[in-house]
């Protein structure tokens, strides 16, 4: 394999784990908060362990999507630079909002735990 295939490789494989960790994260905080809600609707203690043995888990996810993430900017600065100095005006307002939406889940999160 050359350099181009094995730089194919590596960026397809970091996005394959960074999208299924990442889809998972989104999903999460609904079912913490239907969880909670019927905890605290119902008065039963369990949903609400329930509730906080999920975001345990959730931290996990969300460490792995964040460093995926982390290794799927430097790939497109440092593998792919042609292909970011052609297209980065249109993903650097994507990249931002990502950037700019994890701050918040981090610290929610945070707040949560």
């Amino acid at each position: 394999m050359d350099s181009v295939e094995i730089s194919r490789f590596l960026t397809g494989m970091t996005l394959a784990v960074h999208i299924i960790f990442a889809t998972i994260g989104v999903g999460m905080p609904l079912m913490f908060a239907i969880a909670e809600f019927l905890g605290i609707k119902n008065k039963d203690p369990k949903y609400i362990a329930l509730a906080q043995r999920w975001s345990k888990g959730y931290t996990i996810t969300v460490a792995v999507g964040v460093v995926t993430g982390t290794m799927i900017g430097l790939q497109l600065s440092l593998i792919w630079p042609t292909f970011m100095k052609m297209g980065g005006h249109v993903i650097a307002l994507p990249l931002f909002m990502e950037t700019f939406a994890f701050f918040f889940e981090a610290i929610f999160l945070s707040i949560y735990l």
